[in-house]
């Protein structure tokens, strides 16, 4: 998401539930809720979020130049095709500078599609009263149970059992 200068705060501070527990449990009565939600910010969403720059300052110096800087991605092993000139979001021209800026990433979890199709609609109402860009959507769904997975030679495997 991409924000508007300030607008960050004011979607934030809308009337939102208390923190989720996701972890039943008989002993309180609390239950999973239907669904969540989390926010991240980049350095320059919180910039444009109008946090203070004392306050910016505070966070390591990493997370305030992000993760296309060029040393960083070398570091990192982000060369030849994985180069963030070739990123889809997030990605620096040749020069290194920003492609776009991306503020922030929003993930909604819910119990059912039916939960997040609704989630969804109501936030995505939310995100156009404040003029915060949705910069790109993609849908992920939970792997039906039992299920193992690992990780092989940098992929992601699930072998469909769950030991």
């Amino acid at each position: 998401m991409r924000l508007k200068q300030g607008n960050g705060l004011q979607y934030l501070r809308r009337k939102r539930p208390p923190p989720a527990n996701w972890n039943d449990d008989s002993d309180t009565g609390a239950t999973k809720p239907e669904c969540a939600v989390n926010i991240a910010f980049t350095a320059p969403g919180l910039a444009a979020a109008a946090l203070p720059e004392e306050s910016l300052n505070t966070f390591p110096q990493e997370f305030r130049e992000g993760i296309a800087e060029q040393s960083r991605s070398r570091r990192l092993g982000d060369n030849g095709a994985s180069t963030p000139t070739n990123w889809d979001i997030g990605g620096v021209t040749s020069n290194g500078l920003p492609k776009e800026r991306v503020h922030g990433l929003l993930i909604l979890q819910a119990s059912s599609k039916e939960v997040l199709s609704q989630h969804r609609a109501e936030h995505e109402k939310q995100l156009e009263r404040y003029r915060i860009a949705v910069i790109r959507l993609e849908e992920g769904h939970r792997l039906p149970r039992p299920y193992r997975t690992f990780w092989f030679s940098g992929q992601h495997i699930s072998t469909g059992d769950r030991r």
